[in-house]
Protein backbone atom coordinates (compact mmCIF):
# COMPACT_ATOMS: atom_id res chain seq x y z
CA UNK A 1 0.00 0.00 0.00
CA UNK A 2 2.92 2.45 0.83
CA UNK A 3 4.88 1.77 -2.06
CA UNK A 4 1.64 2.45 -4.24
CA UNK A 5 1.40 6.08 -2.62
CA UNK A 6 4.95 6.49 -2.91
CA UNK A 7 5.48 5.83 -6.96
CA UNK A 8 3.76 8.83 -7.95
CA UNK A 9 5.49 10.85 -5.38
CA UNK A 10 9.08 9.66 -6.04
CA UNK A 11 8.50 10.54 -10.12
CA UNK A 12 7.86 14.58 -8.91
CA UNK A 13 10.65 14.65 -6.37
CA UNK A 14 12.86 13.14 -8.87
CA UNK A 15 12.74 16.81 -10.46
CA UNK A 16 15.02 18.40 -7.89
CA UNK A 17 17.78 18.99 -10.57
CA UNK A 18 15.73 21.30 -12.08
CA UNK A 19 14.88 24.22 -9.45
CA UNK A 20 18.85 23.65 -8.48
CA UNK A 21 20.13 24.49 -12.37
CA UNK A 22 17.03 27.70 -12.30
CA UNK A 23 18.51 28.68 -9.02
CA UNK A 24 22.28 28.82 -10.06
CA UNK A 25 21.29 30.30 -13.29
CA UNK A 26 19.89 32.90 -11.27
CA UNK A 27 22.33 33.23 -9.00
CA UNK A 28 24.35 34.06 -12.52
CA UNK A 29 22.18 36.14 -13.46
CA UNK A 30 22.52 38.50 -10.52
CA UNK A 31 25.85 38.41 -11.21
CA UNK A 32 25.87 39.35 -14.59
CA UNK A 33 23.75 42.47 -13.60
CA UNK A 34 25.75 43.75 -11.16
CA UNK A 35 28.83 43.73 -14.17
CA UNK A 36 26.47 45.29 -16.93
CA UNK A 37 26.61 49.21 -16.98
CA UNK A 38 23.64 51.21 -16.84
CA UNK A 39 23.66 51.68 -20.85
CA UNK A 40 23.78 47.82 -21.56
CA UNK A 41 20.52 47.33 -18.97
CA UNK A 42 17.94 47.40 -21.43
CA UNK A 43 19.42 44.99 -23.65
CA UNK A 44 18.62 42.52 -20.38
CA UNK A 45 15.32 42.09 -21.21
CA UNK A 46 16.05 38.96 -23.71
CA UNK A 47 18.31 37.05 -21.04
CA UNK A 48 15.44 38.03 -18.20
CA UNK A 49 12.50 36.89 -20.71
CA UNK A 50 14.31 33.47 -21.68
CA UNK A 51 15.80 33.25 -17.92
CA UNK A 52 11.97 33.20 -16.73
CA UNK A 53 10.52 31.71 -19.34
CA UNK A 54 12.49 28.42 -19.38
CA UNK A 55 11.21 27.31 -15.91
CA UNK A 56 7.95 28.48 -16.21
CA UNK A 57 8.07 25.64 -19.24
CA UNK A 58 9.06 23.21 -16.88
CA UNK A 59 6.74 24.12 -14.16
CA UNK A 60 3.56 24.14 -16.87
CA UNK A 61 5.11 20.71 -17.47
CA UNK A 62 5.53 19.49 -14.17
CA UNK A 63 1.68 20.84 -13.38
CA UNK A 64 0.16 19.18 -15.92
CA UNK A 65 1.45 15.66 -16.33
CA UNK A 66 1.40 15.59 -12.40
CA UNK A 67 -1.71 17.12 -11.49
CA UNK A 68 -3.32 13.96 -10.03
CA UNK A 69 0.18 13.68 -7.65
CA UNK A 70 0.59 17.11 -6.82
CA UNK A 71 -2.28 18.87 -4.20
CA UNK A 72 -1.52 21.75 -5.18
CA UNK A 73 -0.50 21.54 -8.49
CA UNK A 74 -3.01 24.50 -9.39
CA UNK A 75 -0.05 26.70 -7.92
CA UNK A 76 2.57 25.25 -9.45
CA UNK A 77 0.41 25.72 -12.99
CA UNK A 78 -0.58 29.53 -12.06
CA UNK A 79 3.05 29.99 -11.18
CA UNK A 80 4.33 28.57 -14.56
CA UNK A 81 1.79 30.69 -16.57
CA UNK A 82 2.94 33.95 -14.82
CA UNK A 83 6.66 32.90 -15.69
CA UNK A 84 5.90 32.06 -19.31
CA UNK A 85 3.64 35.20 -19.86
CA UNK A 86 6.12 37.63 -18.16
CA UNK A 87 9.02 35.69 -20.07
CA UNK A 88 7.24 35.78 -23.70
CA UNK A 89 6.48 39.88 -23.13
CA UNK A 90 10.17 40.07 -22.10
CA UNK A 91 11.35 38.36 -25.05
CA UNK A 92 9.37 40.23 -27.67
CA UNK A 93 9.51 43.34 -26.14
CA UNK A 94 13.28 44.54 -27.48
CA UNK A 95 12.87 48.63 -27.09
CA UNK A 96 11.81 48.25 -23.18
CA UNK A 97 12.94 50.76 -20.88
CA UNK A 98 14.85 50.09 -17.75
CA UNK A 99 11.79 51.43 -15.44
CA UNK A 100 9.68 48.93 -17.19
CA UNK A 101 11.52 46.12 -17.13
CA UNK A 102 12.60 46.61 -13.55
CA UNK A 103 8.49 46.97 -13.14
CA UNK A 104 8.22 43.44 -14.96
CA UNK A 105 11.24 42.11 -12.83
CA UNK A 106 9.55 43.13 -9.22
CA UNK A 107 6.23 42.22 -9.86
CA UNK A 108 7.11 38.86 -11.32
CA UNK A 109 9.62 38.62 -7.56
CA UNK A 110 6.91 39.87 -5.31
CA UNK A 111 4.31 36.96 -6.69
CA UNK A 112 6.95 33.97 -6.77
CA UNK A 113 8.31 34.96 -3.46
CA UNK A 114 4.36 34.95 -2.29
CA UNK A 115 4.36 31.79 -3.45
CA UNK A 116 7.44 30.40 -2.43
CA UNK A 117 6.77 31.13 1.31
CA UNK A 118 4.29 28.32 1.01
CA UNK A 119 6.56 26.40 -0.50
CA UNK A 120 8.68 27.04 2.40
CA UNK A 121 6.32 26.29 5.26
CA UNK A 122 5.43 22.75 3.07
CA UNK A 123 9.15 21.77 3.28
CA UNK A 124 9.10 22.26 6.88
CA UNK A 125 9.75 18.42 8.59
CA UNK A 126 11.98 17.20 11.24
CA UNK A 127 13.66 15.10 8.29
CA UNK A 128 14.41 18.11 5.62
CA UNK A 129 17.10 20.49 7.05
CA UNK A 130 16.65 23.68 5.50
CA UNK A 131 13.52 25.19 5.20
CA UNK A 132 14.23 27.88 7.62
CA UNK A 133 17.07 29.20 5.02
CA UNK A 134 14.38 28.93 2.47
CA UNK A 135 12.60 31.24 4.40
CA UNK A 136 14.67 33.61 5.10
CA UNK A 137 15.92 34.02 1.39
CA UNK A 138 12.25 34.10 0.02
CA UNK A 139 11.82 37.19 2.52
CA UNK A 140 15.28 38.24 1.44
CA UNK A 141 13.74 38.43 -2.24
CA UNK A 142 10.53 39.62 -1.32
CA UNK A 143 12.42 43.12 0.41
CA UNK A 144 14.24 43.38 -2.63
CA UNK A 145 11.62 43.00 -4.92
CA UNK A 146 9.95 45.68 -2.83
CA UNK A 147 13.27 47.68 -2.42
CA UNK A 148 13.27 48.03 -6.62
CA UNK A 149 9.77 49.51 -6.72
CA UNK A 150 10.18 51.80 -4.34
CA UNK A 151 14.03 52.94 -5.80
CA UNK A 152 12.46 53.07 -9.26
CA UNK A 153 11.62 56.24 -8.31
CA UNK A 154 14.85 57.03 -6.66
CA UNK A 155 17.45 56.17 -9.51
CA UNK A 156 18.09 53.47 -11.64
CA UNK A 157 21.71 52.70 -10.42
CA UNK A 158 19.98 51.41 -7.17
CA UNK A 159 17.43 49.43 -9.45
CA UNK A 160 20.21 47.62 -10.75
CA UNK A 161 21.46 46.72 -7.29
CA UNK A 162 18.09 45.66 -6.07
CA UNK A 163 17.33 43.64 -9.35
CA UNK A 164 21.03 41.68 -8.87
CA UNK A 165 20.63 40.92 -4.86
CA UNK A 166 16.99 39.94 -6.00
CA UNK A 167 18.24 37.40 -8.63
CA UNK A 168 21.19 35.93 -6.14
CA UNK A 169 18.22 36.14 -3.38
CA UNK A 170 15.81 33.95 -5.15
CA UNK A 171 18.34 31.75 -7.04
CA UNK A 172 19.83 31.15 -3.73
CA UNK A 173 16.04 30.19 -2.27
CA UNK A 174 16.09 27.68 -5.30
CA UNK A 175 19.06 25.72 -4.49
CA UNK A 176 18.12 25.13 -0.84
CA UNK A 177 14.45 23.87 -2.38
CA UNK A 178 16.09 21.85 -4.52
CA UNK A 179 18.74 20.11 -1.75
CA UNK A 180 15.34 19.90 0.37
CA UNK A 181 14.01 17.56 -2.28
CA UNK A 182 16.92 15.86 -2.92
CA UNK A 183 16.56 14.82 0.58
CA UNK A 184 13.10 14.31 0.52
CA UNK A 185 13.97 12.18 -2.91
CA UNK A 186 16.86 10.19 -0.69
CA UNK A 187 14.48 9.26 2.26
CA UNK A 188 11.66 7.95 -0.22
CA UNK A 189 13.73 6.13 -2.03
CA UNK A 190 15.12 3.93 1.22
CA UNK A 191 11.45 2.96 1.76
Amino acid sequence: MEQRFLTPVRSVINDWRMPLLFGSLFIFSGILVFSVSFENYGSLNLFFGVLILVPGIWEINLAVLNRKQIKGYKWFLTGGLLDFLIGILLIYNHVITIIVLSYYVAFWLLFRSIMSIGVSFEQQSPHILGWEWLLIFVIGTLAFAFTILANIVFGSFNTLNMTAFSCIAFGFFRVIMAIGLKQIHQNISHV
